[in-house]
């Protein structure tokens, strides 16, 4: 008799991310990081982005926190 597979079997196993991360990104940009960004911005563009353009926005957010970080000088 062969054994059942119990419907629990893999559960909690991580799937491995959809996307690659780009060669010229910084190397805390990870895949998971790509996707999320991917899946937050794409409703808000008509063409449909790519782990480039995800990487492009992560870069700039980080821009902004930096500047904005850094509060105003007197």
């Amino acid at each position: 008799m062969a054994a059942r597979r119990s419907p629990r079997q893999g559960a909690g196993k991580e799937k491995a991310p959809a996307v690659q991360v780009p060669a010229d990104a910084p190397p805390w940009v990870s895949a998971e990081l790509i996707e999320l960004t991917l899946k937050t911005w794409q409703p808000y563009y008509r063409e449909t982005l790519t782990p480039e353009d995800a990487a492009y926005i992560i870069m700039s957010v980080g821009r902004l926190f930096d500047v904005l970080s850094r509060g105003v000088e007197t």
